[in-house]
Parts: structure tokens; sequence; C-alpha cells
């Protein structure tokens, strides 16, 4: 009966090890394995960031696209967000925004309610604010 038991824990033990060194020594690399291992890895526009966002409505597409953040009154009135680089207002439209941001550069992207921005960035912010930060 223990040697029964043994030659059992044993075959499980090996059965157990071989399901490891199988799942470790897959080369795949998956869409999501790569935003585990960089979470900036799938994003190809600021679009793509702004996506992830639920405060954040994008309408339209190509070279109409606006951007609207939920405030206290809902979405921002139909009057886009300032969009600030580096601690910088650069723009007030996603349009003007887009071109002036090397994506691949991002660091964080991050988007403030109206309070938030107007607080931080006074009426300019009354629409709500992206701030974006490169990397160093």
């Amino acid at each position: 009966m223990k040697k029964t038991l043994f030659h059992l824990f044993t075959m499980l033990s090996v059965i157990a090890l071989i399901t490891v060194l199988n799942s470790c020594s897959s080369t795949k690399n998956t869409a999501s394995e790569r935003s585990a291992a960089d979470p900036t890895a799938d994003y190809q526009t600021l679009k793509d960031y702004l996506r992830r966002d639920p405060k954040v409505q994008i309408r339209g597409g190509g070279e109409s696209i606006t951007v609207m953040i939920r405030g206290a009154n809902s979405f921002s009135g139909g009057v886009e967000p300032v969009f600030v680089l580096n601690g910088t207002p650069i723009a007030n439209s996603y349009v003007q925004a887009s071109p002036m941001v090397d994506v691949s550069a991002i660091s964080s992207v991050k988007v403030l309610t109206p309070g938030e921005a107007t607080a931080q960035f006074g009426q300019r912010g009354e629409n709500g604010a992206v701030v974006i930060i490169t990397k160093k």
C-alpha cells in the first residue's frame, strides 16, 4: 500500500513538473502577455489611451474626432477639454493635440473632470483636461 501511494505521488509530481516546464517554455507572445509586460504596448494613438477611461466619450473618427469628459452636468457640453503636455497646455481639441504627441514617448495619460481641471488650470480647464506625461 505504501509503495502504491509513493508511486502515485511520484507520477503526479512528474506530470506536474512536465506541465510547468511546457507552460514556461512557450515562446508565444500574445497581446495580453505584451500588455502585462508593457501596458502601453498596444496603444497606437492618443485615442487608445483615452478610450480606457470611463469619464471620456470619443465621438467621430479620422480627422473629425472629438473628446468629451464627464463632469457635474454629464459630458462637457460639446466643448472639448484642454490638452496638457508635461504641464503645458498645448491644444483645445483632440485634432490639434494628437499630432503634437509622440505616442511611443507617453508615460501616462490622466483625465481630469471639469472641476479638477478648473482648480488646476483655471478657466481654461472648465471643460476638463487631458494631462499627458512623457517619459523623460
